[in-house]
């Protein structure tokens, strides 16, 4: 799976809070997946940082 840039990741969150528009709007005007919009979210709440992190399984 391809990783996005921290820039591309901060457009979605600042787009999802900040126009107030569901996660599928904002996975369509990115031309993304639902799901990878999802994580990008939840990332943002839990840990208030962007940068693709692997897995700690894949080390």
């Amino acid at each position: 799976m391809k990783a996005y840039q921290v820039e591309f990741r901060q457009k979605i969150v600042d787009t999802y809070f900040n126009e107030g528009i569901s996660i599928v709007k904002v996975a369509k005007r990115f031309s993304g997946a639902k799901s990878f919009v999802q994580n990008i979210i939840k990332q943002w709440r839990e840990s208030g940082d962007l940068s693709h992190h692997k897995p700690s399984w894949r080390q």
